[in-house]
């Protein structure tokens, strides 16, 4: 069966996170999802979506397999592709929930995302804010999917943090591309740059035609 990218909301953490902190919330959304798992197994890609848009079928995994592809950093950075740039994805049979993460050894950082049905953002915002001091960036799936693999800035897009600030902070849009990968080179259009040029240009014009005005009296 193809993969179908499922709807929703989609949570990321923020840039950076540590190997440590990728294994404890690999833990914690396995109990979450398990205790809704009614197929008692799970599928596994290699996510290319961010290498060349790409997703390759890698078979069944059990819940016990999978829980020992995150019993510790060691097995963690094992279970990764060989290849940068491309994630495990993990996902249900019915495909209504999907999970992605990498884990890069040479310098520590890890990445994670979770696409939950909108029936189930409530109870997952309560194990993303049980994850301190962890924050996390949420989007409507669609969006965030057409980002990944357009560079197309996803919308109405907000932050869930952590117990130590327990509000969904909404993020502006020019903040948002600088969390995520290649879209802060776009930033800077959404930070007044564009207006104090048009601003700029607007005076220049008009001092130009007073100075002709005062040029053509005399």
């Amino acid at each position: 069966m193809p993969f179908i990218a499922p709807s929703g909301t989609n949570f990321r953490t923020a840039p950076d996170i540590s190997i440590p902190s990728l294994r404890q919330t690999l833990e914690a959304i396995a109990d979450f999802i398990k205790s809704r798992d009614t197929y008692g197994y799970l599928l596994r890609f290699d996510d290319w979506w961010q290498h060349d848009g790409n997703q390759m079928p890698k078979g069944k995994l059990s819940w016990e397999a999978f829980a020992d592809r995150y019993e510790n950093e060691a097995a963690i950075t094992a279970s990764m592709p060989k290849r940068d740039g491309v994630k495990v994805g993990i996902c249900g049979p019915g495909m209504e929930w999907y999970l992605r993460y990498s884990a890069d050894p040479s310098d520590g950082i890890a990445f994670l995302d979770i696409t939950v049905p909108a029936e189930w953002e409530t109870d997952f915002l309560e194990v993303a804010e049980g994850l301190a001091p962890m924050e996390w960036v949420r989007s409507p799936a669609e969006e965030y999917y057409r980002f990944i693999r357009t560079g197309a800035t996803p919308v109405n897009a907000g932050r869930a943090a952590s117990r130590e600030e327990p509000r969904i902070r909404e993020a502006r849009i020019g903040s948002l591309a600088d969390d995520i990968p290649f879209g802060g080179g776009f930033a800077w259009i959404f930070k007044g740059k564009i207006v104090g040029a048009f601003l700029a240009a607007l005076l220049l014009f008009l001092g130009y035609l007073l100075l002709s005005n005062l040029s053509y009296r005399f």
